[in-house]
Order: structure tokens, then sequence, then C-alpha cells
């Protein structure tokens, strides 16, 4: 089922056809509404491989026969930018958080500078 975000509000959800059930924006009711839908590519989550460091185990977390590599389907292993609501409802997704380090976390380890003053190497 495609997933569409409304403009007006910014909800994101799966409809068959562009509607928002928070606003209430339909263009069903009000055809031109539609140009305040965007229809979104879902991101599936591919969790991580249980050996191999950057892997993925190759497929959906919602549904394993979502194998990633097919071209209706996107994937990443980067939580914060899923989008797909079955795969954050996942077990796979939930546990994925404790284990995986943040992101752009070695930006944390570059130095610090005030405005106006040289970078300091970090000690």
């Amino acid at each position: 089922m495609p997933l569409y975000r409304c403009a007006n509000c910014g909800n994101e959800a799966e409809h068959p056809t562009p509607k928002c059930v928070p606003c209430g924006l339909d263009p069903k009711n009000e055809p031109r509404a539609v140009q305040m839908f965007t229809e979104l590519v879902t991101i599936h989550f591919d969790p991580p491989h249980a050996v191999v460091t950057g892997w993925g185990v190759g497929h959906a977390a919602c549904d394993t026969a979502k194998k990633v590599g097919r071209v209706q389907d996107r994937f990443t292993g980067e939580r914060e930018v899923v989008n797909c609501a079955a795969c954050k409802a996942s077990e796979a997704f939930a546990g994925a958080a404790a284990k995986a380090p943040r992101p752009h976390e070695s930006i944390d380890k570059v130095g610090k500078a005030e405005p106006g003053q040289a970078l300091k190497k970090p000690t």
C-alpha cells in the first residue's frame, strides 16, 4: 500500500489513495487537495548481521519475504530514516537500538571551537 505525507499537517500514513485522517484532508471531497500529498518511497529496516559488522541480514524486519535487491523496495540499517511502520514495530528494530552506535558518532570526537576561535585538537 502506498505511503503518503500530508503537506497540511505532516502526517505520514499508508492508504490506497491520498487521504489524511488527522486533519481530514481528502481529495475525494475536495479534488484540488491532491496537490497537498506526496507519495513517499517506503524504506524498510534491514536488521544488522549477527557476525559481519556493517552488513544487514538481507531482508526487511517486517517481512522476511521482502529481500534486499527487489526493485520496488528500499532498505537501510540506519534506524533514523526508516519510515515503514511495520518495521518500526518489529522486535528487530527495537533490539537494534540498544546495540547500534549513534549515527555519525565519530563527529562527536572532533575538536570543538567557539565562534571566531581556532579549532583545538581533541585531547
